[in-house]
């Protein structure tokens, strides 16, 4: 998943835009040094957890159906009670 850039060659990374869109492709399998050129950071996307594709959905789909408090209450919810149920289902289902 790319994340950010950095300050790292990002005029020679904006002037080869085809090379970022192969890049960008092929992130999943290229080097840790590949990916430094440009100054990329990514992240597995195992790793991300939850929270950004919940916070995604909210901000994407729920916008215009709902009050900004209604979806931070259920942002609220979700930090609540979402890794208590996974940690549960994780030790009824995985032994």
């Amino acid at each position: 998943m790319f994340l950010a850039y950095t300050i790292i060659d990002i005029q020679t990374c904006a002037e080869n835009s085809t090379f970022l869109q192969t890049f960008y492709q092929d992130l999943a399998v290229a080097s840790p040094a590949t990916v430094s050129r440009c100054g990329m950071v990514y992240v597995d996307p195992n790793e991300l957890g939850w929270r950004p594709y919940v916070t995604t959905w909210l901000r994407v789909n729920m916008t215009l159906k709902l009050k900004e408090e209604s979806r931070k209450f259920i942002l609220d919810l979700f930090d609540a009670y979402l890794e208590d149920g996974l940690r549960f289902l994780r030790k009824i289902f995985i032994k």
